[in-house]
């Protein structure tokens, strides 16, 4: 049997064909619009909101500055006018127009920034499409970060130095487009710079070329139409800073026991004390990246930059030191025991090639101390290499890279300030420096430890005595010194005018202490120590003041000069308290003390001895001026007698020799154990005595007048016997020559 299929008719297979056609297109036809509708969705994207600056700022950020342009007078931008742009205050805002294609404005603020945020809030009035707007921070003459958005949603981040380099860029949809408002913010923590816009973050990057600057507003226009802005609330937040890690000299163990790190400076503006940033047509000297740059180009020029608050007199320097923009010629290093910025000092210099000297500026005339070459010293393959001075009293220690590399003495300038120089030889000079630190010690003598080994304690003056005779009392209109409470006062009522109570006594070499207690306050009263004195136009005073400033000056007809200027020392108690003078005048040498503490040095051969005194000077603000001194104290030494000491003991001594040898002329049993028989007189300079060697009766021989010897004048610490005190006689007064005594009456 066949089997037969039966298919479908034709008809119905197509209707079945179509029937499943037409679902598919169908389904075709729904997915096709879902995809569009995605599309549709993704192409337009749901506004992102703003979010606060403050959620991304340190823990422990504050603001320190608020501008919220109210006017001129509270952030101190400008205000111009001119054909290319203008800037104006209105209405709590700040507005910047730039009316010129190509052109740009770059309004700041004059306050200098190391680690902060910033924000403020720019509103486009009129834009162009290729228009920008943005922050300029870390400024520094024409080097600075700039952070600038544009109209059409695009940023960048740049750094500009000598060239541009662009650090971010891209567009963001964060930044509202066209005539909108923007928040614009920038964080900078060390070389950590992110950037924002309405409070999100659009690049974070890390830089260390510029670590402090002002803050500017930028305004650029890159049409020919006008572009303006409206800024407004603009603030700085400021966060507290770790201290800067302390620079170890690699020298450190050639220092004295007991030096401890004094000063120490890391070049990030964190110091107290900072040095200088400017520029001139020849020299430039400025901050960056944790380094400090000298630049001199003219030839045979040298600038150099002092932290000048403290004079130092023994202390050790050091300080990291390269060389920049292919500098071959010139050299760099420490400025030591420097006078001022003039250059008068020492200067311990490195070059490029390796050659290190010590010179002396004197009067701007320069001489070399000590110069080699630092071959053997240097880092290999190290364009860095570290400079270290040991200055202790007049000796001078150099080392490069911890290796000694020369000693030499020289005690033209005992104290003076501390910095950096560079100097140029023939072609430009570019010195960058790093981590500077200052090394000091204990002093190694105090005022008693300094004073000469044989001197004594030669009287010691309390003021308890109004008869003691030291000084006296005078009351005049503008002035009065007098004896009160155990302590001698000296007032001065006029201002700018001072007055000196001194003694009669004379001294050439010698040392002295005093109380001195204000009785007033008066930041520039001054009061001290007068030695030497001539007369009121011949001698020397030191004097402290008030506000912790000591000085020395000569006074001498037509000849005043001022052998210490005023320097400020942190031995001399601030205020109306008391303070202990000390000075000690030996040779040509005076050395300066207060409260035991050496305070400085000057050589002067003026005056080589006079009187002592005291000395008081009232400034304009109070008027008076009211000192109390106290405990003055005196030493001598044998080796330098006064005058008077001298002829004190010249004539004791002629005194002693006449009386021995008139002994000999009254005995002959004497004579003749210790004389020939032949011998009848003696012979004493111009005097010739006869001897008695007959056993005959004693004659009387002719009295014998000394010669007058030179006037003595009375030791200062034997005043108190120029005064009668109540029962006792007056002391006799000496006459030039006297009459020989006998050794028996004689008729």
């Amino acid at each position: 049997m066949r089997s037969t299929l039966l298919l479908p008719s034709s008809r119905l297979v197509w209707r079945r064909v179509g029937g499943v056609s037409l679902w598919l297109c169908l389904l075709l036809s729904v997915v096709a619009v879902g995809l569009r509708g995605a599309q549709a969705q993704s192409a337009t994207p749901t506004p992102v909101p703003d979010l606060p600056f403050t959620q991304i700022l340190p823990a422990q950020a504050e603001p320190i500055f608020t501008d919220t342009f109210d006017g001129p007078g509270n952030g101190g931008l400008p205000v111009l006018t001119d054909a290319r742009r203008t800037t104006a205050y209105a209405d709590g805002q700040y507005i910047v127009t730039v009316a010129l294609q190509d052109q740009s404005v770059s309004p700041g603020w004059a306050q200098f920034y190391t680690d902060m945020a910033f924000e403020v809030e720019a509103t486009w009035q009129a834009v162009g499409s290729q228009s920008g707007v943005g922050l300029r921070f870390r400024v520094r003459d024409d080097h600075a970060y700039l952070f600038l958005i544009e109209a059409d949603g695009w940023f960048t981040l740049r750094r500009q130095l000598e060239t541009e380099t662009t650090l971010a860029e891209g567009i963001s949809p964060f930044i509202n487009q066209g005539v909108a408002s923007n928040r614009l913010g920038v964080v900078a923590d060390g070389n950590r710079i992110s950037v924002y816009a309405n409070g999100h973050l659009l690049s974070a990057v890390t830089d260390d070329a510029l670590t402090t600057g002002q803050i500017m507003l930028e305004v650029r226009s890159g049409d020919p139409d006008p572009v303006r802005l409206a800024f407004e609330n603009a603030t700085v937040w400021g966060w507290p800073q770790p201290p800067p890690p302390t620079p170890t000299p690699v020298f450190l163990p050639k220092l004295p026991v007991g030096a401890s790190l004094a000063f120490s400076d890391t070049f990030d503006l964190r110091q107290d004390v900072t040095l200088d940033q400017d520029a001139t047509t020849s020299s430039q000297r400025f901050y960056g990246a944790g380094n400090y740059h000298i630049m001199v180009t003219a030839p045979q020029g040298y600038w150099q930059s002092t932290w000048g608050k403290t004079l130092y007199r023994d202390f050790a320097a050091a300080v990291w030191v390269e060389f920049a923009d292919n500098s071959t010629d010139g050299s760099a290093g420490l400025a030591l025991r420097a006078q001022s910025a003039a250059g008068d000092g020492y200067q311990f210099l490195l070059s490029p090639q390796g050659h290190y000297l010590l010179r002396k500026n004197r009067g701007g005339v320069p001489s070399i101390l000590a110069e080699g070459q630092a071959a053997s010293f240097l880092k290999a393959n190290a364009a860095r290499n570290e400079l270290g001075a040991l200055v202790n009293k007049d000796r001078f220690t150099l080392f490069i890279n911890g290796q000694q590399a020369a000693a030499v003495s020289d005690d033209t300038y005992r104290e003076g300030y501390v910095g950096l120089v560079a100097v140029a030889q023939q072609t430009p000079v570019h010195a960058v420096f790093r981590d500077a630190s200052i090394f000091t010690w204990p002093e190694t003598a105090s005022f008693n430890d300094a004073l000469p080994a044989n001197a004594r304690l030669q009287a010691t003056e309390t003021f308890d005595d109004p008869a003691s005779g030291f000084m006296r009392n005078e009351h005049l209109g503008d002035r009065e010194r007098y004896y009160a409470d155990g302590q001698y006062h000296v007032v001065v009522h006029e201002p700018a005018n001072s007055w000196m109570a001194v003694d009669s006594g004379s001294f050439a070499d010698f040392a002295a202490e005093v109380e001195i207690s204000p009785q007033l306050a008066g930041a520039d009263h001054v009061a001290g120590l007068v030695f030497r004195y001539q007369n009121e136009t011949n001698h020397y005073q030191f004097v402290i003041r008030q506000d912790g400033f000591y000085g020395l000056s000569r006074f001498q007809t037509d000849q005043d000069a001022t052998l210490v200027s005023w320097r400020s020392s942190e031995f001399i108690e601030r205020g109306a308290v008391t303070n202990t003078l000390g000075l000690i005048a030996n040779g040509t040498q005076l050395s300066l003390y207060a409260n035991g503490h050496l305070l400085g040095l000057a050589d002067d051969a003026a005056f080589s001895g006079g009187k002592l005194g005291l000395v008081a000077f009232a400034g304009a603000v109070p008027p008076d001026n009211h000192v109390a001194f106290d405990n003055l104290r005196t030493w001598t030494w044998s080796a330098d007698m006064t005058t008077g000491s001298r002829s004190l003991w010249a004539t004791l001594g002629g005194i002693l020799l006449v009386l021995f040898i008139t002994v000999l002329t009254s005995y002959n049993r004497v004579l003749d154990l210790l004389l020939p028989s032949s011998v009848t007189a003696i012979k004493l300079g111009p005097l010739t005595i006869p001897l008695n060697r007959t056993g005959a009766p004693h004659t009387c021989p002719a009295p014998v007048i000394l010669p007058p010897g030179p006037a003595a004048s009375t030791p200062w610490w034997n005043l108190r016997s120029q005064t009668p005190k109540k029962g006792r006689k007056p002391p006799r007064t000496r006459t030039p020559g006297r009459v020989q005594p006998a050794a028996h009456r004689c008729p």
